[in-house]
């Protein structure tokens, strides 16, 4: 939920965390071919859930 203050929509923001938390690489709607559109609080957040909570 936190991804959606960042500007990200629902589904942008359940596709983000899933890639992240599961090592995946890859998401859906409007990230399904890279993150570059998040912004950098955004990126920090998933790297964060990526390395300490999975």
């Amino acid at each position: 939920m936190v991804l959606m203050t960042t500007g990200l929509d629902i589904c942008s923001e359940i596709g983000a965390a899933s890639a992240c938390l599961n090592v995946l690489g890859l998401a859906f709607a409007t990230l399904f071919s890279n993150f570059k559109s998040i912004t950098d609080f955004g990126l920090a957040l998933l790297s964060f859930a990526m390395l300490w909570l999975s």
